[in-house]
């Protein structure tokens, strides 16, 4: 009788029997039909699990045995990766004793380990097994599992399911793997550890995981079989990654969802597609990596370079340069451990690194810039002139130039799913609900609701065109003028800016709002009616004329009030007077007319005041006038003797002295007169207008030019992000100084979008009326304002935001505000207040101030840590790096070990608030800040609990018990706990407490606090505390 055995590749914790109908014939099909008669029911078919095995069997069996000999037998498989592991053969028909036969030398073997038996007679063989002198050799197998060809009814044991491990939590899962405590090592598990391990990047992930399989390898104690296989363990993280990447799976999601959208990553025999057996089952493929010789592994990205070239992605990190031949040009290895790659432009890729965006050069062979998207990036979506690019992720989309400069970046509360930009440089994305546009400025809204989630394909021309769940091709036209209209006023186009707002139907209190919030109040009085808000607008942008008209038509006394007070602010004096005329404010009339040097409409002010018969007005002018004549009579008239003469002997006014003197009835005046007197008379003005001058103060611009579009041009008006001109290398760059007129004005004043447009619903029709007046004659530029077209540089807080912008950055540069709504966005923060004192001090460490010139004003000077002011790539001198952190947190465990506790919770509170805007700059310093924030939030704990405690009354002893335990549970250094533990005990016992005494005592005695002669002393006692509380 015929036995034979197979090597194996992994260990065997279940077995699968069954005869020569069951196997053999598949592993033969060409052989002739049995003729003999089968007891009990047919069997009508093979089991597609057998098949599989017979295949896998086929592979090994060949040129090791032939199966003609073998007219009859019994195969023994691996049910799990459906291999054959030993064959018996019997002449007659298949018998228990065979079974038993083939069984023991199977589970003789090595690596079987198996604790389950699925067999279609299981129930017979069950039995047979049991007997006395089979017992001790089947003692291993706990479970006997029927398989489909048996009888329904028959009873049998239940099943174990060889599975990843699925009722083990992650953490408990990577415990088993590392203590070599598994209790099922295979394909699966390898699996889930590989998807585990992806989750610090796939170079770090693929070296944690050749660790884990070089330690087991290392330990022939442990049967991991297939599990310590260095070439699967590749395969594996390969495939995980491969099938994560193409179907937009995060790794954060936990490894059961993964497998429910992926189940194809369980499939045990998925490595036979790509290796053969003789390579897989060689020693240099289980020590070693070795790749595939059936089909070559997935790569994962590929996108084009250059019109004839393309990237991909392989499956060891590099990125390979093909032409169209599919021909390998060139091969290197990417600077950073690269997920997947994007198009980035002509002879550029885009490397994504979890959250991180690099730009690489493949000519200069040199990183051009990076930027961080959260959520890690899942879209790349270039404008047709390549001069924008949006990346997107699940709920962030971020906008950048072509050289990766930032412009914007947004969160959206729900799903980004698509987007494309239009030829304007607008990008329009869609989500769950919506379909919203963005200017690369900051700009953005929505264009209208959605009734089911669209792809957009593309944006030409207001028209749309997308892709629906139903996998139809649509297109829809777009509202677009409210973004045209942002797009132009940001350009200064205030042609196309009155074009969109007489045609394109936009929301009056919205526009209105948004230009006023971008400074242009000044637009908006071309085309709003209402009387009140045009006054209000006028006013708010300074516009004296139009708020003046505005005045007239309302005439109300408040109005002109404002008005006046706004014509004083800008020096208009001609409108005061007016309106200080229009109110009858006389007082204040004449004091402009004394503060402007206006002498004669002084003396006109004193006659009106004389016939209106009001005396205080009289003695003003007079006194403004310095008139003392005029005074003299006033204070006579209204019987004020002594004052008239006594102002009459001080000026020596001898022709009113001698009438006065006569009516005092011989009271001396003269006593009251001082020695030294002064003349008080108002001062001369310096300067008067002439009669054709106006003593209006000058403004720097006119308003009355506000869509003249030379003054605006000469204004330098901010370009947009990406729209500088590409000039060639041949070209002057003096000629492009006449590519703002000719024909550009031209075809601009000649634009018509038709009669049929209609007006915008502001509250009634638009008239603009005619600009001709408002327009230049010529439009060709002049010589003296070419010195106008002149663009600041900018600033070292611009160019350090365009690289990063971190709230560490945001604060340097003195933007609070976007650093709030950052750590608002990212940590939830919901009280800023202790935050103030922290951005301040961060502020101030990168400013500094250098002296200039006598009367000159002090040049600000920005600390940078990289970089200098003339470079493009800087960085801001960090306060709070993690170095300062570190000396703080030790400082405020210094505290905590004197007792300082209330020192201790502001240095601790003071540390834990500064790690937001530190920054790490490698992961070493990353993970430094990472255990500060749970090692400080720990200690906050523990010192409000001790400022607590310490704060209670004698009588409060079941409180301050309490508040002691909870301080035991505040993960401390050893030490500090040592010294909680000490303290909890001691006041636990005093109160006669002995059942949490005794506990105290416990983990004082069985703790690891450090050297042991430290606390030899404290231990004891606690020892006696334990022996006196078990008394008790």
């Amino acid at each position: 009788m015929t036995k034979i055995l197979f090597p194996l590749l992994e260990v065997v914790d279940a077995m699968s029997v069954d005869g020569h109908f069951g196997v053999h014939r598949g592993l033969c099909p060409s052989d002739p039909p049995r003729t003999e008669r089968l007891k009990g029911q047919p069997r009508k078919k093979i089991l597609r699990e057998h098949d599989a095995v017979a295949l896998a069997g086929r592979r090994i069996l060949s040129g090791s045995f032939s199966l003609s000999e073998l007219p009859a037998g019994t195969f023994a498989e691996d049910p799990s990766i459906w291999t054959v592991l030993g064959a018996v053969e019997h002449v007659q028909h298949e018998n228990n004793k065979d079974k038993v036969r083939l069984l023991k030398a199977v589970m003789n073997m090595d690596q079987v380990e198996a604790d389950l038996l699925i067999h279609d007679d299981i129930c017979h063989f069950q039995e047979y097994a049991s007997q006395k002198k089979h017992a001790p050799d089947f003692s291993p197998l706990r479970y006997y599992v029927v398989d489909a060809f048996h009888v329904v009814g028959v009873a049998t044991s239940t099943s174990v399911e060889r599975t990843w491990h699925k009722d083990l939590d992650d953490d408990s899962f990577m415990n088993a793997v590392r203590s070599h405590s598994l209790g099922s090592w295979g394909l699966q598990s390898l699996a889930r550890l590989a998807y585990l391990l992806l989750r610090a990047g796939r170079r770090e992930g693929l070296r944690l995981l050749l660790e884990e399989v070089e330690k087991l390898q290392a330990s022939p104690e442990v049967k991991a079989g297939l599990f310590a296989h260095e070439t699967l363990a590749y395969f594996t993280l390969h495939m995980v990654h491969f099938y994560s990447v193409s179907k937009k799976l995060p790794l954060s999601e936990p490894f059961a969802d993964f497998v429910q959208k992926c189940d194809q990553i369980l499939d045990t025999s998925l490595y036979r597609s790509y290796y053969s057996d003789v390579l897989i089952h060689g020693k240099e493929a289980r020590t070693g990596l070795v790749f595939p010789d059936l089909l070559p592994l997935p790569d994962l990205a590929v996108c084009f370079t250059a019109r004839n070239r393309f990237a991909v992605l392989q499956q060891g990190g590099s990125v390979g340069i093909y032409n169209l031949q599919n021909e390998l040009s060139k091969k290197f290895d990417p600077p950073v451990s690269a997920d997947f790659i994007f198009p980035g432009g002509n002879n550029r890729i885009l490397l994504k690194s979890e959250e991180k965006i690099v730009m690489y050069d493949l000519t200069a062979r040199k990183t051009v810039d990076e930027v961080s998207v959260a959520g890690g990036v899942r879209y790349v979506v270039w404008s047709p002139n390549g001069v924008y690019v949006a990346f997107m992720s699940k709920h962030n989309v971020l906008l950048a130039g072509k050289n990766l400069e930032y412009y914007h970046s947004f969160h959206e509360n729900i799903r980004v799913k698509s987007g494309a930009w239009d030829e304007n440089g607008v990008f329009v994305y869609s989500t769950l609900s919506h379909v919203k546009y963005c200017l690369p400025n900051g700009d953005s809204g929505i264009i209208h609701s959605l009734a089911n989630p669209i792809y957009i394909a593309r944006v030409h021309k207001q028209m749309m065109y997308y892709i629906d769940r139903e996998q139809k091709v649509g297109k829809q036209r777009l509202n677009c003028s409210e973004y045209l209209f942002k797009l132009a006023l940001h350009k200064r186009n205030f042609n196309d800016v009155k074009l969109w707002i007489s045609n394109g139907r936009l929301c009056g209190n919205a526009v209105i709002g948004y230009l006023k919030s971008k400074g242009f109040p000044e637009v908006a009085l071309h085309f709003v009616e209402d009387q009140q808000t045009r006054f209000n607008l006028a006013l708010e942008y300074g516009h004296i004329e139009e708020a003046m008209t505005a005045a007239q038509e309302l005439d109300e006394r408040s109005c002109w009030n404002r008005l006046g007070l706004e014509a004083l602010r800008q020096g208009n004096q001609q409108i005061v007077e007016m309106v200080y005329q229009k109110t009858k404010n006389f007082d204040a009339l004449s004091f402009l007319y004394l503060i402007t040097g206006n002498i004669a409409k002084l003396r006109k002010m004193l006659k009106i005041a004389e016939m209106r018969g009001d005396v205080m007005s009289r003695f003003h002018n007079a006194l403004m006038l310095g008139q003392v004549e005029e005074r003299v009579k006033i204070m006579a008239e209204m019987g004020q003797v002594p004052l008239a003469a006594l102002t009459a002997r001080a000026h020596r006014l001898t022709e009113y002295m001698e009438k006065l003197e006569e009516q005092l009835q011989g009271n001396d005046i003269l006593a009251h007169i001082p020695s030294k007197t002064v003349l008080l008379v108002p001062p001369v003005p310096l300067c008067r207008p002439g009669a054709g001058d106006s003593g209006n103060w000058p403004l720097l611009t006119s308003t009355k030019k506000i869509f003249e579009k030379s003054s605006f041009e000469a204004a330098a008006p901010p370009p947009m992000p990406g729209s500088e001109a590409f000039l060639d290398a041949e070209e002057n760059p003096e000629d492009t100084e006449g590519l703002g007129g000719g024909a550009w004005g031209e075809e601009e004043t000649a634009l018509d979008l038709g009669a049929d447009m209609g007006g915008g619903d502001w509250g009634g029709d638009l008239d603009l009326g005619d600009l001709g007046g408002l327009l230049p004659a010529s439009t060709e530029p002049q010589e003296e304002e070419r010195g106008l077209n002149l663009t600041l540089a900018d600033s070292c807080q611009v160019k350090w935001l365009r690289k990063r912008r971190l709230p560490a950055d945001l604060v340097a540069a003195g933007d609070f505000e976007e650093a709030l709504g950052l750590l608002k966005r990212r940590l939830g923060l919901m009280n800023a207040e202790p935050l103030e004192p922290i951005f301040k001090q961060a502020y101030w460490a990168t400013c500094t101030s250098l002296p200039s010139l006598p009367q000159m004003v002090s040049i600000n000077w920005p600390l940078l840590s990289e970089g200098s002011i003339k470079s493009r790539e800087i960085a801001p001198m960090v306060l709070f790096t993690p170095q300062v952190i570190l000396e703080r947190v030790k400082e405020a465990h210094k505290m905590t070990s004197a007792g300082k506790f209330n020192d201790a919770l502001a240095a601790f509170r003071s540390a834990l608030q500064s790690i937001p805007i530190s920054v790490a700059n490698d992961a070493n310093e990353e993970r430094q800040l990472t255990d500060m924030i749970e090692m400080c939030r720990e200690y906050v704990t523990f010192a409000r609990l001790q400022v607590t405690s310490k704060k209670l009354t004698p009588d409060k002893a079941a409180r301050q018990i309490e508040l002691n335990a909870y301080l035991t549970c505040c993960k401390l250094q050893q030490f500090h706990q040592f010294l909680t533990l000490k303290t909890a005990m001691g006041i636990a016992f005093k109160n006669e407490n002995f059942v949490t005494a005794a506990s105290f005592a416990k983990r004082m005695i069985q703790g690891n606090f450090g050297p042991a002669d430290k606390h030899k002393d404290d231990v004891q006692k606690a020892r006696q505390v334990l022996q006196i509380c078990e008394q008790k």
